[in-house]
């Protein structure tokens, strides 16, 4: 057994928690501007599934035996989820890029006195 101490990581899930919030809100954002974009929902089930992945995988490496097999499988299954989750992520950074410009080069409306 070794001598080092396991980190609780008090920290880290305080800013883990910070930064899913801050993720959660800007999803919540991108939903009201674009409500029909299934990508978004691509994305917050993705995250959603890497969080219970990553919640597995502590309680894993917490035992006193941990099950390697298990921690790699998770991480293979984390890998997975974040790679459809980041391919998500860039069709919609390739929408709203799109968005952005055509409404960069759409006319100014005009303005009438009544």
């Amino acid at each position: 057994m070794s001598s080092m101490r396991r980190p609780t990581g008090k920290k880290f899930q305080a800013a883990h928690a910070m930064n899913w919030s801050r993720i959660d809100a800007r999803l919540a954002q991108l939903r009201d501007t674009f409500p029909n974009q299934s990508d978004l929902g691509t994305v917050g089930q993705g995250i959603l599934r890497i969080e219970r992945l990553a919640a597995d995988l502590e309680k894993n490496l917490a035992r006193e035996e941990i099950d390697w097999d298990e921690a790699r499988a998770t991480l293979v299954q984390v890998t997975e989820h974040a790679t459809r989750t980041n391919e998500a992520v860039d069709r919609l950074m390739q929408h709203l890029n799109k968005t952005s410009r055509s409404e960069a080069t759409s006319p100014a409306p005009r303005w009438t006195a009544s």
